[in-house]
């Protein structure tokens, strides 16, 4: 299993944020976590990752509904502005609220998300989304 070297939380809520960090370090130790709270702002920290880092493997964690810049919009501007090499080392999870049929529909197609769950997030599908994460990193 691979190990996953960076972990990116973007949610507008600091508290789910604080309780993704805290059920993510149990399972990954050794993998940073950072988080914001506007979506801009994390884009902003993926276009300043320089390509040396092109051998680290990214987890970010999405949520779709957040002032300023929305999830779906957040994966708009990745798609035109994220360069190729690093979102082949990305693997998008959206963690939402949002149960409909709709959200599920267009998370399916988009070619960068690779999860969509639920919130809230327990400790068994924390372990499921390490576990699923780490296979495909290998």
């Amino acid at each position: 299993m691979s190990q996953i070297d960076l972990i990116v939380l973007v949610d507008d809520n600091e508290t789910e944020n604080l309780l993704h960090k805290i059920g993510l370090r149990k399972k990954l130790q050794k993998s940073a976590i950072v988080d914001f709270t506007h979506a801009q702002n994390a884009l902003n920290f993926l276009l300043q990752m320089e390509e040396e880092t092109a051998d680290k493997q990214i987890a970010l964690l999405l949520d779709l509904h957040m002032p300023e810049m929305s999830g779906w919009e957040f994966l708009e501007q990745y798609d035109t502005q994220i360069p190729q090499w690093l979102k082949s080392r990305i693997k998008i999870v959206i963690l939402t609220s949002d149960e409909t049929d709709a959200a599920r529909q267009k998370a399916a197609l988009n070619p960068h998300v690779f999860d969509f769950k639920l919130k809230p997030i327990n400790i068994q599908m924390f372990i499921d989304l390490v576990n699923s994460l780490k296979a495909t990193t290998a």
